[in-house]
């Protein structure tokens, strides 16, 4: 079960944990306390980890508890982190980011793909296939989701 209570304005009460010995998070976006007594009340989001969503403004509030390793058999959608409410990232940086990656790569002939992303935007330049390769690949989605699968030993 989870208890809310906003944030204290006085500054005697801001440290206090009524609710003792419940676990307690803060939400950054509009400064609610929120009280948890188990792990039962969390859920697993982005990387695995375990969440609490603020009753007063949907934002998604890490805990301290520990999540989940993340493999393919147990991927779910909402492990995936998303870019989409990203930073917009303007076409002239977009087309800055894949000329360094094909001089990156026309410089490394040992290298097969160069990668970068900022905000809501994912650049990925593959080297195509052959010994005389003549082209490159690019991927770049505007707003994209990424997870990170472990392998299973």
């Amino acid at each position: 079960m989870i208890k809310t209570d906003k944030k204290p304005t006085n500054p005697e009460y801001l440290n206090r944990n009524i609710y003792s010995p419940h676990r307690t998070v803060t939400c950054e976006k509009c400064g609610a306390v929120l009280y948890y007594e188990s792990i039962s009340d969390t859920h697993v989001g982005e990387f695995g980890a375990r969440y609490i969503t603020c009753p007063y403004c949907d934002n998604e509030i890490l805990t301290e508890e520990e999540g989940i390793i993340i493999t393919v058999d147990n991927l779910e959608e909402e492990y995936f982190t998303d870019f989409t409410k990203g930073v917009e990232i303007d076409f002239d940086k977009v087309k800055k980011w894949i000329e360094i990656a094909v001089k990156c790569l026309e410089q490394n002939h040992d290298e097969s793909y160069y990668i970068t992303s900022s905000g809501n935007t994912f650049v990925c330049v593959f080297r195509g296939d052959g010994d005389e390769c003549d082209y490159y690949v690019l991927w770049c989605p505007y707003g994209y989701k990424e997870v990170e699968l472990k392998q299973k030993f």
